[in-house]
């Protein structure tokens, strides 16, 4: 829906993003992954062809950044996604605000811990992009994400992105602290 670009508000219309998930059942898709170019659940059209695709039996992902999770997409994404990912990138609104030039941090922390309560048999992951800004923030995240409810943590960087030698070193000494999280 942004591009990551102001001004930008391309959008699949409900008829094509609908007819296209019929044509991808036609073909017998197997799987459905939303995301990329913005904020899927921007697109009102999103939730009902996500519906559509898992009744045709579709396995259907969605990664978000979680601030359209309200209660009704809740309960109409829980059970028929089989897996949703948050981009959270950050343990304090402070943070993130750096990171997503947004004040929506606790929306999106209300939002994740509800959607853990109904999931049921969706995966509910958090994805943390490592950067400068965010990385003191590494362990306390996966804590945090771990007391909400989600099922993982998915700690990224950039491909070909190099950190100083000493930010390396912290970057690594917080991803040690995240892994004794882990319960296996």
């Amino acid at each position: 829906s942004s591009l990551h670009q102001k001004g930008r508000k391309e959008q699949l219309s409900n008829d094509r993003l609908l007819s296209l998930i019929d044509e991808l059942n036609f073909i017998n898709c197997k799987s459905l992954l939303f995301i990329g170019g913005g904020e899927p659940l921007v697109n009102r059209s999103t939730i009902p062809a996500i519906e559509k695709a898992a009744k045709f039996g579709m396995s259907v992902g969605l990664v978000t950044n979680g601030s359209l999770l309200n209660e009704e997409s809740q309960n109409r994404l829980a059970n028929r996604l089989t897996y949703i990912r948050v981009s959270l990138d950050a343990c304090s609104s402070k943070v993130h605000k750096i990171m997503h030039a947004s004040n929506d941090f606790q929306t999106i922390i209300i939002n994740l811990e509800k959607f853990a309560l109904i999931k049921g048999s969706t995966t509910l992951g958090v994805s943390f992009f490592i950067s400068e800004h965010n990385f003191h923030e590494i362990s306390e995240c996966a804590n945090m994400v771990k007391q909400l409810g989600a099922d993982y943590i998915q700690f990224k960087t950039y491909s070909g992105i190099s950190f100083a030698a000493e930010l390396h070193r912290k970057i690594l000494a917080e991803l040690d602290l995240a892994i004794q999280l882990s319960d296996e």
